[in-house]
């Protein structure tokens, strides 16, 4: 297997999950690189603007084929500088007194962002970006809470969980390519990876992994049951 592979993610996706793993990628199948292309838009497959990409929501085109890989768990966090500086909160109420950080608000219609606002009514936004990192950049220097990925969070050492009993949202995670790379060697080799990633990660730090996946004529979708957890 050798040759070019772009691959589309969310950043939070490719910085925190896919870079960590390039190098047993890569050793695995020392010819392949990788063309990473981090973007909160979709991008459309059937003009090849990328090859295979993990998304978060399953894809509708009839021309896609989209594999479950897992479920990615969402918590709230903050710095121990900001907690230290503002208090804590002991109850979701207490949320409103606080700062928070999130996306900008073109992407208020994301499935987490309608949570964070139905869970915090009127939220006090200090700072509004369009990538995870940059959230957990600023959430890291104390400028308020933030909605994150449990498995970007636990990345960074000055982050702390913060109402962890509080119920937070979770999203699916898919691996989606055209059909007329179904079968490509360099596709299988990463999406086989990427699935055999997420199954490592297992509960540890807020992924979940999927078993066994349900092929239809348009989509390889799934209705796996979780993995045991570790």
């Amino acid at each position: 297997i050798s040759g070019p592979l772009r691959v589309t993610a969310t950043d939070g996706l490719i910085n925190y999950v896919l870079l960590p793993a390039v190098a047993e990628l890569r050793r695995l199948n020392p010819g392949l690189t990788l063309e990473l292309r981090t973007d909160t838009r979709i991008l459309d497959l059937s003009r090849r603007e990328a090859d295979v990409a993990i998304r978060l929501v399953r894809p509708r085109e009839p021309a896609l084929i989209a594999r479950r890989i897992g479920d990615m768990h969402m918590g709230l966090f903050a710095s121990g500088q900001y907690l230290e500086r503002r208090g804590t909160p002991r109850n979701a109420g207490a949320l409103a007194t606080h700062d928070f950080i999130g996306f900008d608000a073109g992407l208020d219609s994301v499935a987490q962002v309608k949570w964070l606002h139905r869970t915090v009514p009127n939220a006090r936004y200090v700072l509004r970006a369009n990538t995870t990192t940059t959230q957990v950049i600023a959430a890291s220097l104390g400028h308020g809470i933030v909605l994150l990925p449990v498995f970007v969070a636990e990345r960074e050492p000055t982050l702390r969980r913060v109402l962890p009993r509080l119920p937070c949202p979770s999203r699916e995670l898919w691996s989606v390519t055209h059909s007329d790379l179904k079968g490509n060697p360099k596709v299988k080799a990463f999406t086989d990876f990427v699935g055999q990633l997420v199954r490592g990660a297992g509960n540890q730090n807020g992924l979940d992994s999927v078993g066994r996946v349900s092929e239809s004529a348009d989509h390889c979708c799934s209705h796996w049951a979780h993995l045991q957890r570790r």
